[in-house]
């Protein structure tokens, strides 16, 4: 074995100017594209935490809605309910008024006739008395 300088140099002669060629056509372009793409990475990321963000904020706001949507619908059925109870209440009123307005008439309608009733026996009682007299005397 017999080592030539001669191939030494011109083998690291070679391979430094491979090396630089490919520097500049492949790893440096390729460097150069794995930096675009983490860049692009590392936007989408933002993009991504941004959105979630936007739409935990969206989720809140519609929340918040219905919160203030379903209130406004207690309020709207508790003020229905209390006019209901309220006109069940009139309702009520009513019907006792006019159950003893009712009552009362047919309590005055009741002694009419009945006064009516009384008279009629009365009127009745006396010609029944009268002709009775009568038949009596003439006998």
């Amino acid at each position: 074995m017999n080592i030539q300088i001669s191939v030494i140099i011109w083998t690291v002669i070679c391979f430094v100017a491979l090396m630089l060629i490919l520097r500049n056509l492949l790893f440096k372009p390729l460097l150069d594209v794995m930096d675009k793409r983490r860049e692009r990475l590392e936007n989408a990321e933002k993009k991504k935490a941004e959105m979630e963000k936007a739409v935990r904020e969206h989720e809140k706001k519609i929340a918040e809605q219905q919160a203030q949507y379903l209130e406004h619908q207690k309020r709207n059925v508790a003020e229905k309910l209390a006019a209901i109870q309220a006109e069940s209440k009139d309702a009520v009123i009513q019907a006792r008024q006019k159950r003893i307005t009712d009552v009362e008439s047919f309590r005055i309608a009741t002694v009419e006739e009945c006064e009516k009733a009384i008279n009629d026996v009365n009127v009745n009682a006396k010609n029944i008395a009268e002709t009775f007299a009568k038949q009596v005397i003439a006998r």
